[in-house]
């Protein structure tokens, strides 16, 4: 626009902290290992917690990422609901979930309590970054 002419733009980029990746049990690979190398290429620590329904593809994933990451960079915590509750009451810098609305919907309630930032793929939908 001419009315900011003169004025110059600057992209900075900085890593949000410790991200947080809660994953499906459709496409679990897929839907855990594409948003980590997202967050841990923009510099960022990562908690991934996948699906519970994908029990052996998530101990496969795990022991990669053990094997492959220090400790503290990129950790994976195993369990059901519970677990995943437990998680949510952590402190994050962002929450990346692929799941269902409704679960969606408990990730978002507990993300406002720290205005923490997060994108949300639900029931198949395409993403919502809020």
């Amino acid at each position: 626009m001419l009315m900011n002419f003169p004025s110059k733009g600057k992209i900075y980029s900085e890593p949000y902290g410790t991200v947080s990746i809660i994953a499906p049990w459709n496409y679990p690979v897929q839907l855990t290992l594409l948003p980590l190398v997202g967050a841990i290429a923009s510099g960022n620590t990562v908690l991934i917690k996948p699906s519970e329904l994908s029990l052996y593809t998530s101990e496969v994933l795990k022991t990669i990422i053990e094997d492959t990451f220090d400790r503290g960079f990129v950790d994976v915590v195993l369990g059901d609901a519970i677990v995943a509750a437990k998680v949510l009451e952590e402190r994050f810098d962002m929450i990346f979930f692929t799941g269902s609305t409704q679960v969606g919907e408990i990730v978002m309630a507990s993300a406002a309590k720290n205005l923490t930032p997060v994108i949300l793929e639900l029931g198949g939908k395409n993403l919502l970054v809020l």
